[in-house]
Formats: structure tokens, sequence, C-alpha cells
């Protein structure tokens, strides 16, 4: 039992620290999109998912002029068509994927972050339940 308690407690923290990295990843992006370098990128491809939502691919050269990628949040409809040109902001360092200068994160980053903080409280109550701290 207290084997299956540890490993329970691990995935609790493995979800904290999901939750943390997501929240600070959407933080940055917000951040990144009022204090980023800014220049102009190109769309040059569409990637689709599963369930038929899109996201456009957009290339961008940074200041050393080299080439970099980012994407569009996936969609239901093509929200870059490929060959326009669109302004992206992006962190020198390369620490957060570059986002349009007019798109704040979504509700989904921080819903990834919400779904982790709920994935902690539950194993963590699970693994201590089994080790017989919580009654």
């Amino acid at each position: 039992m207290l084997i299956i308690a540890l490993i329970v407690l691990g995935l609790a923290s493995f979800c904290l620290y999901k939750a943390v990295r997501e929240s600070q990843l959407a933080h940055m992006r917000r951040v990144l999109n009022m204090r980023g370098l800014r220049t102009v990128g190109v769309c040059v491809n569409l990637r689709w998912t599963s369930n038929g939502a899109v996201s456009s691919v957009i290339q961008y050269h940074d200041a050393k002029g080299s080439p970099r990628y980012t994407s569009t949040e996936p969609e239901r409809s093509v929200r870059v068509p490929v060959g326009v040109s669109v302004e992206i902001s992006y962190d020198r360092l390369n620490r957060v994927p570059a986002v349009l200068t007019a798109s704040p994160p979504g509700p989904v980053e921080y819903g990834f972050a919400v779904l982790y903080g709920i994935g902690f409280l539950f194993f963590g109550y699970l693994g201590f339940s089994a080790l017989g701290a919580i009654p």
C-alpha cells in the first residue's frame, strides 16, 4: 500500500509542476504580447487536428535573421490563410512560443493550468488517504 501511495503522490507532484508551468507560460505569453520584440511573419502552412480544427503555421525571422516558426491556436476556421503576413511578438531568448500580436493567451492555456491543479488535488488526496494521513 505504501508503494501505491507514493506513486499516487508522485502523480500529484507531477500535476502540481504542470499546473505551475502552464500558468507561467500563459502569463509569459500575455506579457510577451505587451513587451515582446515584434516582426512580421508569413503563414507558410496549415495544420489540421483530428477533430477538424486548423492552426496556421507562421514563419518569421528573429533579430539575428534566423528563421523561426510558431502556430496559432487550433480553431474551426482558418485564422491566417497561407501567404498572408501577420505581426508577431516573440521572446528573444525563445522561452515561450511567439504569438500573433493581437492575440492574448486563450482560455485553453489557463484551462490546462486549472485541470492540472484539479489533478494535483485529486491525486494528493488519494495518496495521503492511502498513507492514512487523511481519515
